[in-house]
């Protein structure tokens, strides 16, 4: 029944309704909200802890890299929690 991307958009509009597209956002958004933040904030601490008054690629490169890990570290089991309910959503209506 769904053969491709398009084809699973049209059934999901048509069988549930406009909104069925976005099951699972809720929980995305709220998870995004907290790893953002641990990200910026962790480039910002370090930042403040090795001052430079130089731009470097490679200094925001290892900058952004620390956070995004320890944003992941972080939020990694809300990032599940989120997979779970998304995948709840994608076995259709229980009968």
């Amino acid at each position: 029944e769904y053969h491709g991307i398009v084809r699973t958009v049209v059934l999901t509009f048509k069988d549930e309704g406009f909104m069925a597209l976005y099951k699972g956002i809720t929980p995305t958004l709220l998870g995004a909200m907290p790893y953002e933040g641990i990200k910026f904030g962790t480039v910002g601490i370090l930042e403040r802890l090795f001052p430079s008054d130089e731009v470097s690629p490679t200094r925001k490169m290892i900058f952004g890299g620390t956070g995004g890990v320890m944003a992941g570290l972080l939020t990694y089991p809300n990032d599940t929690v989120r997979r779970l309910l998304q995948l709840q959503g994608s076995r259709g209506p229980v009968h």
